[in-house]
């Protein structure tokens, strides 16, 4: 295969990731690879594409072969570390990450992959001071949040607060910055009551302007058949908010109430399967984006939809913003 043909294979691989046919570009990588393997660049190409297939041990040889071609190819290292995190060794991540930026010390995404592992392990205060770096050199509202979040983990409210106002400014206002600064205004001690029906208020402002025009609850089931009750959580698994979202889901009356759990669980567990067993019907909304699972429950005419997971982690309150149902509380 001549240069130019190699050109055009790889132009045709990095279009096929992009477009997200990973499978496709692998094969393609794989050509390039077996005409042109000394290249570190193209293995690590290769490595991403697989990555982003979840074949995670053959990203692993990939990103392996980048560092045997090139050990000072520090994105191989930073790649190998995110496949080490992935398979839940994030020790062994830390250390790759180190290592990258001992080749590459300024590169935000390797110091944001950092602080992330070292904030997954409890190492609160390095991990702080690591997303703080990578915000220096590229601001960025998602590293504010969580660096206003490992603050609240150590019990530092202001500073917490700080970091989410910071990001409140420079997301314009965005919803997610303002939920985040109303979230952590209940550990303020001595907060009034005005000030944190305020920052609500504020929120729920912003999030209306995200959203748009709700396009309102769906068709209303027939007379006479049993009222639906929705749940939405994050958290139906072994979590603090299992143990009283357990009886309330298995003591409704069946008979005048039919009982659906959506549940936005990425990981679950025996616990949400034991959830699992007290709802007539169960909806897994972890891989649907707001819009999906709003029109999910708008066609499962849902008459009370109820949230059970406020502001907390992993919730879905963009999509009540939506109005799917006619009664919603939370």
């Amino acid at each position: 295969m001549d240069a130019q043909a190699l050109r055009a294979l790889r132009l045709q691989a990095q279009r096929l990731l992009q477009a997200g046919d990973p499978a496709a570009a692998i094969e393609a990588y794989r050509r390039l690879c077996a005409a042109s393997g000394g290249d570190a660049t193209l293995w690590l190409e290769m490595g991403a594409a697989c990555g982003q297939a979840g074949r995670l041990e053959e990203a692993r040889r990939c990103f392996e072969r980048a560092i045997e071609l090139r050990p000072e190819l520090a994105e191989a290292h930073t790649q190998l570390g995110l496949v080490d995190f992935f398979q839940g060794r994030v020790e062994r991540a830390i250390e790759r990450y180190e290592h990258a930026l001992s080749l590459r010390p300024d590169d935000p995404n390797t110091l944001c992959n950092l602080a992330f592992a070292l904030d997954r392990v409890g190492r609160l205060g390095r991990a702080i001071a690591e997303y703080r770096r990578a915000h220096r050199l590229r601001p960025s509202v998602p590293v504010l949040h969580s660096i206003g979040h490992a603050h609240l983990r150590l019990g530092e409210v202001e500073a917490a607060l700080e970091a989410f106002r910071e990001a409140a400014e420079l997301g314009g206002g965005d919803a997610e910055s303002l939920g985040n600064l109303a979230f952590a205004l209940n550990y303020r001690p001595g907060v009034g009551r005005e000030e944190l029906f305020e920052a609500h208020r504020r929120w729920g402002a912003a999030l209306r302007r995200q959203v748009g025009p709700p396009a309102g609850p769906g068709p209303r089931r027939e007379a006479g058949g049993r009222l639906r009750v929705g749940y939405v959580s994050g958290d139906f698994r072994t979590h603090s908010v299992a143990y009283f979202a357990a009886p309330l889901l298995a003591h409704h009356d069946r008979e005048r109430v039919a009982v659906y759990a959506y549940a936005n669980v990425a990981q679950p567990d025996g616990t949400t399967e034991r959830l699992r067993g007290l709802c007539d019907r169960w909806v897994d909304i972890s891989r649907m984006n707001d819009a999906q699972a709003a029109a999910r429950i708008r066609s499962d005419r849902i008459d009370i939809l109820v949230d059970l997971s406020g502001l907390t982690r992993g919730n879905r309150l963009r999509l009540f913003a939506m109005r799917p149902a006619p009664v919603q509380v939370t």
